[in-house]
């Protein structure tokens, strides 16, 4: 397993980047106009960034940043990313994420928190059922 590997996010967008990129920014932004929020490693700031940068090389013949993963796939650069979502694809390829439990680690499609059953009666701060 490489250095790579441990960044790159299986259930989430990661956005490989730098902060002087403006196809970097173009990126940021147009997620977060989609309401996703991406893991961003910016390359130029972190301590291993040039080992990064070499192995997403190695990794998807992709020698520019913007870098991004979508569910552990890589899917390009801005211009890929602007494809799928002007397709309509990235929200499908984004509605796939699955919600993990802090408290008992269950996956499911949404943040309720009934379909893991932790928290079978809302309570007050006293424990008291409502």
């Amino acid at each position: 397993m490489s250095l790579l590997d441990f960044y790159i996010d299986t259930n989430k967008v990661c956005v490989f980047s730098k902060t002087t990129c403006g196809f970097c920014n173009k990126a940021k932004l147009l997620l977060d106009s989609c309401n996703i929020k991406p893991l961003v490693y910016e390359m130029d700031i972190i301590q291993e960034g040039s080992i990064l940068h070499q192995q997403l090389i190695s990794k998807t013949n992709h020698k520019t940043v913007p870098n991004i993963f979508i569910n552990g796939n890589h899917i390009g650069g801005y211009s890929e990313l602007e494809q799928l979502f002007k397709s309509g694809k990235l929200s499908i390829m984004t509605q796939s994420f699955k919600y993990i439990c802090s408290f008992c680690g269950k996956e499911s499609q949404t943040k309720d928190l009934e379909a893991c059953k932790c928290f079978q009666k809302i309570t007050d701060d006293w424990g008291i059922p409502y």
